[in-house]
């Protein structure tokens, strides 16, 4: 591609700057065009009124390109995103949400602000809020689950607690068995008290239990507490505290959250030029 060089209008007092200040203002000042099938002002300083049909090749302050191309539309002068705006590129982003808004030219303005987001102005990236709380998981089939299990684009899928039925699992709840040689009132051979307020056994009594006697006779079921003499008993699964039967007490949820590292997760936003 020709490329041609057009020199700046120097000012009056051009003779009395020094000489490096003199080369400075010429080589910032001087504006490189070249013909393709648009025309493009090569220049640091935005082109003049009459260039704004042209594309502008903006140059950085040490006369490198700055690998923008800037084009003159709705009255000012925009260099398009690359990324769509609000499209369907996600990004990790490991800093603060405040430093979110001001990454790739964003002015660092809060996105969720209604009117802090135009063509020209805003945030280019904002948090994606559906990824709140959420891993993201790949499309198809769930290896070692039951059917399969199958996830399609943007399904949210899993719980954060899980309650278990009775036809899963065992409750898992804090209980004992009664099991040994006891006492009905008192503990004076060392035999643990039916129903006292001593642990291990506190409120066993009104628990139903197989008595075995220890000399001949069948084995008995019947409420622990209705027992007299020194017997081997056993008895249902209970909770110590509330003396209810653990089968008669609602299974509790429990956590079902794999380990994670907490990241933002992070779109485009309707922004759609770099402003120079």
């Amino acid at each position: 591609m020709p490329l041609s060089l057009v020199p700046p209008t120097l000012p009056e007092d051009y003779c009395d700057l020094t000489q490096q200040e003199q080369a400075n203002l010429l080589i910032s000042g001087t504006q490189v065009i070249g013909i393709s099938n648009d025309q493009i002002v090569f220049s640091i300083a935005e082109p003049s009124v009459n260039d704004r049909d042209k594309a502008w090749g903006k140059m950085n302050a040490d006369v490198t390109y700055s690998n923008e191309i800037y084009k003159y539309i709705d009255g000012q002068w925009g260099a398009q995103n690359l990324i769509t705006a609000s499209g369907d590129d996600r990004i990790i982003w490991t800093g603060s949400e405040a430093d979110l808004w001001s990454k790739d030219g964003g002015d660092g303005s809060d996105p969720s602000v209604p009117g802090n987001v135009t063509d020209y102005v805003g945030a280019m990236w904002e948090r994606d809020t559906a990824f709140d709380g959420r891993s993201p998981m790949g499309v198809g089939d769930i290896p070692s689950t039951t059917g399969p299990v199958t996830v399609a684009l943007g399904d949210d899928y899993g719980v954060g607690e899980v309650t278990l039925t009775s036809a899963q699992t065992f409750s898992m709840q804090d209980h004992q068995h009664v099991l040994g040689r006891f006492s009905q009132l008192t503990n004076d051979d060392g035999n643990f008290t039916i129903g006292g307020t001593a642990d291990p056994y506190t409120n066993a009594g009104t628990l139903s239990g197989r008595v075995i006697p220890g000399g001949v006779g069948a084995s008995v079921i019947g409420p622990l507490s209705g027992h007299a003499g020194q017997y081997m008993i056993t008895s249902v699964a209970y909770n110590p505290s509330t003396s209810e039967p653990v089968t008669g007490i609602a299974n509790v949820a429990h956590q079902n959250v794999h380990p994670v590292r907490v990241v933002f997760f992070a779109k485009r936003t309707a922004r759609i030029f770099y402003t120079p």
